[in-house]
């Protein structure tokens, strides 16, 4: 799924599978790709919400 602000290209991918989420470089895909557990990927979004990561 890419984001809908995303519009340069320089975007972040993210799908949600039945084991993990997966993240990649949306203009770099070859480069890999990023295995989250859902755990883990929840609390990297409540940190963002919560402002944990200053811009």
């Amino acid at each position: 799924m890419k984001s809908s602000y995303c519009s340069s290209g320089q975007c972040v991918e993210v799908a949600d599978g039945l084991e993990f989420v997966a993240v990649r470089d949306g203009k770099r895909p070859d480069d890999g790709v990023l295995k989250v557990s859902h755990n883990d990927w929840r609390g990297f979004l409540e940190g963002i919400q919560a402002g944990d990561f200053p811009r």
